[in-house]
């Protein structure tokens, strides 16, 4: 399968943004992730000896809009 991606999408990747797209055949839903976001997120999940400040980046690079509300979790966060 090959996809193509609009110039739309191709540049928001390039940004460090997530494209999703769904295939049709199996409705399997994919992300398509820059190379170094993908690196830097599989380190996450592989490494044993993974430093809890390489998380920093990637939290900082989160917007307002993907944070899920705390309070689902009885958290308030500090401040």
């Amino acid at each position: 399968m090959t996809i193509e991606l609009t110039e739309e999408n191709l540049e928001a990747v390039a940004k460090g943004e997530p494209f999703r797209f769904t295939a049709p055949e199996t409705a399997l839903e994919f992300v398509v992730l820059r190379a170094d976001v993908y690196d830097r997120v599989k380190m996450l999940f592989t490494g044993d000896d993974v430093d809890p400040e390489t998380m920093y980046p990637l939290l900082a690079e989160l917007s307002p809009e993907d944070w899920e509300d705390p309070s689902v979790y009885g958290i308030t966060p500090k401040r």
